[in-house]
């Protein structure tokens, strides 16, 4: 992951560690919004670059719900509980990974066609 998307609240544990972590989202969601209508508005003018505004929001989004994970995974005293945030955070890095590819293959159609 991009160092930029690591959580500064990730080496602390406990309960403080997570709070910090759910702030952190919570705290980007009016700018997202905000992303959001301009995609929407770059979607309804059919402009080309809409698909990738539109992929790099979800890449964004991706990245910030795998901080979140990995930060509750580190607050977590739970083996099993840590186990199943770890898990889903997994599973946020492959979502990041296939935008990742999409974003290259849509760069590439861009620049072909």
């Amino acid at each position: 992951m991009p160092a930029s998307y690591t959580s500064s609240s990730a080496s602390t544990k406990g309960p403080s560690a997570l709070r910090g972590a759910l702030r952190a989202v919570q705290g980007r969601h009016p700018r997202e919004r905000r992303r959001l209508r301009e995609v929407a508005r770059l979607a309804r003018r059919d402009e080309p670059l809409a698909a990738a505004a539109v992929l790099q929001l979800a890449l964004d989004m991706e990245l910030r719900a795998y901080d979140l994970y990995r930060s509750a995974a580190v607050a977590t005293e739970k083996p099993s509980l840590r186990a199943f945030f770890l898990r889903l955070a997994d599973q946020e890095k492959g979502h990041a990974r296939e935008l990742g590819g999409a974003m290259a293959e849509l760069g590439a159609n861009l620049q072909g066609g």
